[in-house]
């Protein structure tokens, strides 16, 4: 599970690896001009997401079905944001999941995004969604939400104090610009120093310390 739970004082308390996880992945790809951003959903990832930005002091708004409050629009509502100023996008619900009926956010005003705006894709399956597609050809960076996977699983790993041996297929990861997509190999955090990478094959062993 993403949330670890460990034994407390009084009975369980809970962790969230999520958040810290996502943050890992935007510092690595923030520039200084991303300052504002929107976030596709309002579940418990968006959450997560939402709690990094607060921690970052960037402000931030949910984009759902339905109205909920002053922080959410509607995705009809979509194409009267500034792209200039929400410049990082997040995608926190499951459109572009293979074998998801939604492939893309309904109402996404893609011809209004900016080589400067920066997609992050929670989705990992498949490592290229349709979203990354299209932000890809109007020169946007985007990554998907495979380092975020990794570092979550990692950091739970690391709270518990576990020493067991983690086993995952690295897919490339994605941080790229149209329309030459690039195949650069997984950056892990400067933070992460215990990272196995075996030569002769594509799984990444994360060992818990």
């Amino acid at each position: 599970e993403r949330d670890a739970l460990s034994p407390g004082k009084y009975g369980l308390k809970g962790y969230n690896t999520d958040y810290k996880a996502f943050k890992s992945v935007l510092d690595s790809l923030k520039k200084p001009f991303h300052n504002s951003a929107i976030i596709l959903g309002t579940g418990g990832a968006a959450k997560a997401v939402a709690y990094s930005f607060k921690l970052m002091n960037i402000p931030y708004l949910f984009v759902s079905r339905t109205k909920c409050d002053a922080s959410t629009i509607l995705y009809s509502n979509l194409s009267e944001v500034d792209f200039d100023k929400y410049n990082i996008i997040v995608n926190a619900t499951p459109c572009g999941t293979s074998g998801f009926k939604n492939q893309l956010p309904p109402f996404f005003p893609f011809s209004k995004l900016r080589k400067s705006s920066l997609l992050i894709d929670l989705v990992y399956n498949p490592s290229v969604t349709p979203l990354m597609n299209e932000c890809m050809k109007y020169g946007c960076v985007v990554e998907n939400g495979m380092k975020m996977l990794q570092l979550q699983a990692y950091l739970f790993y690391r709270l518990l104090d576990l020493p067991t041996t983690i086993i995952m297929k690295r897919p490339e990861a994605r941080a790229v610009r149209a329309p030459s997509p690039s195949t650069a190999r997984l950056k892990i955090a400067p933070h992460i120093t215990d990272v196995q990478r075996p030569q002769r094959t594509r799984r990444t062993a994360v060992r818990g310390t």
